[in-house]
């Protein structure tokens, strides 16, 4: 039955990523209810014993610190709200000092995301999509979801998947 278990949340975590990016994707968007399925998740792998109680505070201040650091940037216009209450949960995940990695390859790929973003935009053709604010004259709109699902992607095969895949054996 834990098997089954562990499965479950491996499969869970990484559908719940591919869904946030491509939520992102096509609309700018990470819903409320998809940042609390991975809250929910996590209780429930709590709960099953895959989070070991002793970690609880770690796991917690990581979430804490990184939503934190989310409102903040939030609050510059650099980030979405969806986006900083994403990386909070799977930082929520991830713990201490393994959200510290998490925060590194989310700047990482979303660099590389931006990249590609102003690239599709000069060889597209396209004026890029750069939201309603009169100001954003030389502002991008880039889907950072995406960014931040590829750090989870990350954090979920080294801590999540990859761990499964050898006990199997």
């Amino acid at each position: 039955m834990g098997f089954f278990i562990d499965a479950g949340v491996v499969v869970a975590f990484a559908a719940l990523l591919v869904a946030a990016a491509w939520g992102d994707i096509r609309n700018y968007r990470i819903p409320n209810a998809l940042v609390g399925a991975f809250l929910v998740l996590f209780v429930l792998a709590f709960a099953f014993g895959l989070i070991p109680r002793r970690e609880i505070v770690g796991h917690l201040g990581a979430g804490v610190v990184v939503l934190l650091l989310g409102m903040a940037l939030f609050r510059f216009n650099w980030i979405g709200g969806g986006d900083a209450k994403l990386i909070a949960a799977l930082a929520l995940w991830a713990g201490w000092p393994e959200a510290i990695r998490l925060v590194i390859a989310m700047a990482l790929a979303g660099g590389v995301v931006s990249v590609l973003v102003l690239l599709q935009s000069r060889v597209g053709g396209q004026p890029p999509d750069t939201g309603n604010d009169d100001n954003s004259k030389f502002r991008r709109r880039v889907p950072y979801g995406v960014a931040i699902a590829l750090a989870g992607l990350d954090f979920w095969f080294r801590k999540l998947a990859a761990p499964n895949l050898l006990s199997m054996n």
